[in-house]
């Protein structure tokens, strides 16, 4: 018991959230940070594997280097803070053997399959696109599992519909990386009619979770939100949206990357997944209507 208590009490330090907007409950707190840390765990499989490409393209070498480091030790940082927890932390609620199971998985499929070829990469090896595709899909796929779980645990200790605003919110981080995983794959021609495929899928449901997340969307399991700062970003995030989805559409057609281009969207990608961390954090202090 001790220990699944400490899962939940080591989210509470690995971000900084900044001040939640007034009135908001219990899941701008611990449960909804967890949401969130976790959530970036997710994101943190598609970065990785976005960087990996672009080193195999040859873009911006040192600085994607630099970034792929950055990606590879807050990872683990935040994997180590999730499994282990903060002794000093408490007043979360209490998770279960199915979080810690998967907690595990996480980390053993990282420190075995994935942490290997992001050093490689760093190393300065070209790592074959199509294992960079199938290792961070796996990832990603156990990392999901967790989130979900993350999930239902805050929902039930604090009925409401902002850990799932949380959630996919913070999909959507994920979703900016892995859309560019996959226009680097096509450029890398890589299983070139899937990508594009998955491409597709990707983008639609990022725009389907962007309307959701502001008006409401029933299906996800979203409400309408009215809250200013969080309309505010959202607006933010789907400014950004707009321009690197001109890229993304261009996938259909592009037989050409050009150098230029893909460091073009690479800052894109970056500054996307800014506005939706940004959107994210916003969320947490969010306090729906009951």
């Amino acid at each position: 018991m001790r220990r699944a208590w400490l899962v939940w009490a080591a989210v509470s330090v690995v971000v900084s959230v900044g001040t939640p907007p007034a009135g908001a409950d219990d899941l701008s707190g611990g449960q909804a940070l967890a949401v969130n840390v976790a959530g970036r765990q997710r994101m943190l499989t598609q970065k990785a594997a976005k960087e990996m490409l672009l080193l195999a393209l040859s873009v911006d070498v040192e600085g994607t280097r630099t970034k792929l480091r950055e990606t590879r030790d807050l990872f683990e940082r935040s994997h180590e803070r999730l499994r282990d927890g903060d002794a000093g932390l408490g007043g979360l609620p209490r998770a279960g053997p199915p979080l810690v199971m998967e907690l595990t998985r996480v980390g053993i499929l990282w420190k075995d399959e994935y942490r290997p070829l992001i050093d490689a990469s760093l190393a300065g090896s070209k790592v074959d696109p199509a294992v960079v595709r199938r290792k961070s899909a796996e990832l990603l796929t156990q990392v999901e599992a967790m989130v979900l779980i993350f999930e239902a645990v805050a929902r039930k200790e604090a009925p409401s519909v902002a850990a799932r605003s949380v959630n996919l919110a913070g999909r959507q981080r994920m979703l900016s990386q892995k859309m560019s995983k996959e226009f680097l794959l096509i450029a890398l021609k890589d299983d070139v009619e899937a990508q594009r495929k998955l491409l597709r899928e990707s983008r639609a449901t990022f725009a389907r979770a962007l309307q959701g997340l502001r008006a409401g969307d029933a299906e996800l399991g979203l409400g309408a939100c009215v809250d200013a700062r969080v309309l505010t970003a959202l607006a933010e995030e789907e400014r950004v949206w707009k321009l690197l989805d001109t890229w993304f559409a261009k996938a259909e057609f592009m037989t050409a990357f050009p150098p230029a281009d893909l460091a073009s969207l690479a800052e894109l990608s970056e500054k996307l997944l800014a506005a939706a961390d940004v959107a994210t954090t916003a969320f947490q202090g969010w306090r729906p209507a009951q």
